[in-house]
């Protein structure tokens, strides 16, 4: 009886550590994802402020950099979107939202 038990005990642990291992598989394949998104839609953001290989469109960039900043708080759009908010670029000039986007980025 003793033997039945710790054979089920062995498979229990085995099962158990490959159930945490492809969880943590899994976990590190989404956040390189969602990465990977993040860095792809600010370089087109990027491209759109700065007019790098296609026309520059601020509010097609400032849209891209809300977003980043609304879902994942991303801090270098944070710093363009004050940056735009401190130059009028789109968006009529505001010292205080520049300054809240530049607090939220440090």
């Amino acid at each position: 009886m003793k033997l039945i038990y710790y054979i089920i005990l062995r498979i229990t642990l085995a099962l158990t550590l490959i159930l945490t291992i492809w969880a943590v598989f899994f976990y590190v394949t989404m956040i390189d994802e969602v990465n990977q998104e993040i860095n792809e839609k600010f370089e087109l953001a990027i491209k759109y402020y700065k007019g790098i290989d296609i026309e520059q469109n601020y509010k097609k960039a400032y849209e891209i950099f809300s977003e980043l900043v609304e879902k994942y708080d991303d801090i270098e759009s944070s710093l363009y979107l004050a940056d735009m908010y401190r130059l009028g670029q789109y968006v009529e000039k505001n010292y205080e939202k520049a300054i809240k986007y530049y607090e939220e980025a440090i």
